[in-house]
């Protein structure tokens, strides 16, 4: 299972051992990158993992909770259209917003 994290620790790793390399044959130069991939082997298919959220702010709890299930109903119901892909939905997060140490409104993530 290849998860996204690892993916780009790797390419972090092989960044920072292609730059160690290739920085005694070349000058230093800042803000440049030169990055450079390539695949030696075809592999199976594997399992990607996505997180995805919605996520709004506003002065009524109960409206933007709503549009917020709503976004997420809405994507649920498009992943489960493919019997490939796996659903699950994780947490749901409600935060007061405050202005002057005073709630101005709230936050709500899912």
């Amino acid at each position: 299972m290849i998860y996204i994290q690892p993916l780009v620790m790797a390419l972090f790793v092989a960044f920072v051992a292609t730059k160690t390399a290739v920085a005694h044959e070349t000058p230093q130069s800042y803000d440049r990158i030169n990055f450079q991939v390539s695949a030696v082997e075809e592999v199976e298919n594997d399992t990607l993992v996505v997180v995805m959220y919605s996520e709004r702010s506003g002065q009524k709890p109960s409206t933007i909770a709503d549009e917020v299930n709503r976004n997420i109903g809405w994507a649920v119901d498009l992943a489960k259209q493919s019997s490939a892909i796996k659903v699950q939905t994780l947490h749901y997060r409600q935060d007061p917003l405050y202005t002057n140490q005073s709630i101005s409104g709230w936050k709500i993530r899912q």
